[in-house]
């Protein structure tokens, strides 16, 4: 494949690690397999696109499984300039001290910019993607988004109006990319939907989905919960509404009494306008010293999460994908997710026990279940075990391979 540029404008400085940095981190490292790749960031003030910096202060991209510092170029050199009286400039500057890094300079400065594809992987405002999109098509980029989810769209009382806004703001200016990848049959139905609601010309959707492989670690060879000693129930799941861990919550706290040494340990950082949901799992934390919240992990931390889980829960409401059921899956925990959408057709299978996660005392019995029944306990493990996960390499050739067609 030709040479790509992948905008990582906000993973390549932010400590985060949920999904849609999970996915960015993990597909750029495999991109590397293909061929040669820019990492790029939008600075908005100044309408361009620049080479990420792996030596900026705030420079946080190889974390949590993204590339390696080594593997993106930062020094660049007079020939790339795309005129010779750029070059004279390169040269003075670099004798008094500044552009010492390629991340100084605007990506138009080189001459190896057109007729290439530029990836945005990241969720944007709508104003940055109209920007986006537009350098592109004036620098003979094509385009190519990922799309999660149209949940701010479809759901908006879960969030405030000003996120409702602003989705459906980016995903009008998303429409103007060549192709979207949605990141599920789901997302691709939903983008769909809002083009036609919208009367907007559908871009091509080409859904390739996320993968189940926990990123660079192979399966656990043992499927145990210790003969019955891990009493750990893990939820992995940014604090916000959606996410219901209000009845979660609930549903735990009905059980307590049954099985006194069960925790329910929560990860996940608070999401932007999650603050009503903080104040509910620290409240609770105050109630029942047997739940945990650990804010955001590593993927170390979170691998060992999911090692020292007996089974996991994932009940959102609403999901683009739902990435923590396949990696709960991976690691041959069982996992208690929705009977609706995306989640129940990930759920199929096998491994996973599906429930209303609208209802507090069906989550509470398919809990006390898992915790009680060793049998069905045994079965979802070795559900779990014989289900054949896709890999990130496996993913990100399938993008490339969409794009070369």
């Amino acid at each position: 494949m030709n040479r790509t540029y992948i905008s990582v404008t906000h993973t390549s400085t932010t400590l985060s690690n949920s999904g849609i940095q999970r996915v960015v981190r993990n597909l750029s490292r495999e991109w590397l397999n293909f061929g040669s790749c820019e990492f790029i960031h939008w600075n908005h003030k100044n309408n361009n696109f620049y080479p990420v910096d792996p030596f900026h202060k705030n420079y946080k991209f190889n974390e949590y499984g993204g590339p390696p510092i080594e593997s993106v170029m930062t020094d660049w050199k007079q020939s790339e300039i795309n005129s010779q009286l750029k070059a004279y400039l390169y040269t003075f500057l670099r004798i008094i001290g500044k552009y010492k890094k390629r991340g100084k300079v605007p990506l138009k400065s080189f001459k190896s910019i057109d007729k290439k594809w530029l990836i945005l992987p990241e969720l944007m405002t709508g104003e940055v993607t109209k920007n986006c999109i537009q350098f592109a098509k004036n620098h003979g980029f094509k385009t190519a988004a990922l799309f999660y989810d149209a949940i701010p769209i479809e759901y908006p009382s879960w969030v405030n109006e000003q996120i409702r806004i602003n989705h459906a703001d980016y995903m009008k200016h998303l429409s103007d990319c060549d192709i979207i990848l949605p990141i599920s049959i789901s997302s691709s139905e939903a983008f769909s939907n809002f083009c036609i609601h919208e009367g907007l010309k559908c871009p091509k959707l080409s859904p390739v989905l996320l993968p189940g492989e926990f990123p660079n670690n192979e399966p656990p060879k043992s499927y145990s919960d210790n003969n019955g000693k891990i009493k750990n129930i893990l939820m992995v799941a940014s604090l916000e509404a959606r996410k219901n861990h209000e009845r979660v919550i609930y549903a735990f706290n009905k059980i307590s009494e049954k099985h006194p040494d069960t925790k329910l340990q929560l990860v996940g950082s608070a999401y932007k306008g999650g603050d009503s949901v903080k104040a509910l799992v620290n409240s609770a934390i105050q109630r029942n010293k047997n739940i945990i919240w650990h804010g955001r992990a590593s993927d170390n931390e979170l691998k060992s999460f999911y090692q020292s889980a007996k089974f996991t829960i994932f009940p959102s409401m609403a999901e683009g994908f739902g990435l923590p059921i396949l990696e709960s899956l991976f690691y041959g925990k069982p996992c208690i997710t929705s009977d609706q959408s995306v989640m129940a057709e990930l759920a199929k299978d096998g491994g996973c026990l599906t429930a209303d996660v609208f209802s507090i005392d069906n989550l509470s019995e398919k809990m006390d279940r898992l915790l009680s029944d060793p049998s069905l306990y045994k079965r979802l493990i070795g559900e779990a075990k014989k289900r054949i996960y896709k890999t990130w390499y496996e993913y990100t050739s399938e993008i490339i391979a969409t794009l070369d067609n």
